[in-house]
């Protein structure tokens, strides 16, 4: 179905910043945002879905645990329980080589 809606300026500003912070389109949040008035969850799924895409992404990049809570701002936990509900291993730290520690 397609539908013709009039938004002001701003309106149309805040959904689509909105859009591009969680990852998505801004016909999914105003279908969202319209599923809400009437079930209220669908944003709050959106949000959830953009923190997990986050974290995913990032451990694509080949980030631990920690640094992809760092840069999303989760705690490790959540890092872990996104990473683990789709059966990735995580990533090891790596260390430098050529290093020797000195022994006393």
């Amino acid at each position: 179905m397609r539908v013709e809606i009039h938004l002001a300026d701003s309106t149309w500003a805040e959904v689509l910043t909105f859009a591009e912070e969680h990852g998505t389109t801004v016909a999914r949040v105003i279908e969202a945002a319209l599923r809400d008035a009437v079930r209220p969850s669908s944003i709050a799924k959106l949000r959830n879905a953009a923190r997990r895409n986050q974290v995913l992404q990032a451990w694509g990049e080949g980030l631990t645990d920690a640094a992809i809570a760092e840069r999303t701002g989760e705690v490790r936990g959540y890092v872990a329980g996104v990473r683990r509900s789709k059966n990735l291993p995580p990533h090891s730290v790596r260390r430098a080589t050529g290093t020797r520690r000195k022994r006393a």
